[in-house]
């Protein structure tokens, strides 16, 4: 005879047996609240367990089952106060790469939004950028020092193309402009070469341009000519020059429909002082891109030869002046 087999209890409490005939589904939301929630708590663990958790974290965040963004819950005080904010934090990352690569930290950090915010790690006393690089080192993490400095470029890079995209798009002044780029490239110690590169990428993404190869010209010209004394302003550099002129280059090839512009836009540059003679002679000879470089080089050909000759007549006619 064959009895039931009794339910489990405890103390003395019957607990009801639920079959469960569908795997239950996953909630990231409710997924993300809990582990919010755990954060906060983060003393409450030992330390080996805060460990875990974090190691967990970045398999969980590696593997998209839960929002990078839950990170930025750690800049509060008295984690930060108390170190834990930054453990956790590398115990996260040196996860990460060991998983993975550094490339990996570093996607993890902007996706995280802690690129920018990595100083705010360290107690207020002691944010500085030696004390910040002491502290990656000694985790295990020196790669973070490169990682944030490159970071915080492409921030500052971002912050120029919105303010610039933001300025044509309501037609704001030229001198207001100008302005306004030199102090982001102040503020951000952005050099030249990549001040004049994105003003190029702003200017030209800011146009519907024409699929006709016949019409872009001149819409391309007449665009370009009006911020010209902005190209102007901020090239006063040769470097600055040819950083533009190669962008410049790699546009045209990029862009079919402005391969045969190339050579007006170059001439364009060179009317409106942006480009000089030097660096656009120094492009021909020796430092142009391979991008298109057989179709720029015969584009460019009879103006090269105009700018030598008219640099030859120039010292023959000071070798006269100094004769008489």
């Amino acid at each position: 005879m064959t009895t039931k087999a009794e339910k489990p209890t405890l103390q003395g409490q019957r607990i009801k047996a639920r079959k469960r005939d569908e795997k239950a589904k996953y909630d990231p939301v409710g997924f993300r609240d809990a582990i919010l929630h755990v954060l906060v708590y983060l003393k409450g663990f030992t330390e080996g367990n805060r460990s875990r958790l974090a190691r967990c974290v970045a398999i969980w965040t590696s593997d998209s089952l839960l929002d990078p963004k839950v990170l930025i819950h750690l800049v509060q005080e008295h984690l930060i106060k108390d170190g834990l904010a930054v453990d956790f934090l590398c115990e996260v990352l040196n996860t990460a790469k060991e998983l993975k690569d550094i490339a990996m930290v570093r996607t993890l950090l902007r996706k995280s939004g802690l690129d920018t915010k990595l100083m705010e790690f360290l107690p207020a006393n002691k944010r500085t950028d030696e004390n910040f690089k002491k502290l990656f080192d000694a985790k295990g993490l020196g790669e973070i020092v490169n990682i944030q400095k490159s970071l915080e470029k492409e921030s500052s890079i971002k912050e120029l193309q919105v303010y610039l995209s933001q300025q044509v798009k309501e037609n704001a002044a030229l001198r207001d402009i100008i302005c306004g780029v030199q102090e982001i490239a102040k503020k951000h110690n952005i050099q030249e070469p990549q001040v004049v590169t994105t003003i190029w990428s702003s200017i030209m993404a800011s146009v519907e341009w024409n699929k006709k190869d016949e019409l872009v010209a001149d819409q391309a010209l007449r665009h370009l000519r009006i911020y010209a004394p902005l190209f102007a302003a901020s090239t006063t550099t040769a470097r600055g020059e040819l950083q533009l002129l190669l962008r410049v280059q790699e546009y045209c090839y990029d862009n079919m429909n402005f391969m045969k512009v190339f050579q007006k836009i170059v001439y364009l540059f060179y009317k409106s002082e942006v480009l000089s003679e030097d660096v656009i002679l120094k492009w021909y000879k020796d430092s142009h891109s391979a991008k298109g470089k057989s179709i720029f080089l015969v584009q460019m050909k009879k103006f090269i030869e105009w700018l030598q000759n008219a640099e030859t007549e120039s010292e023959d006619s000071g070798d006269e002046e100094e004769e008489d």
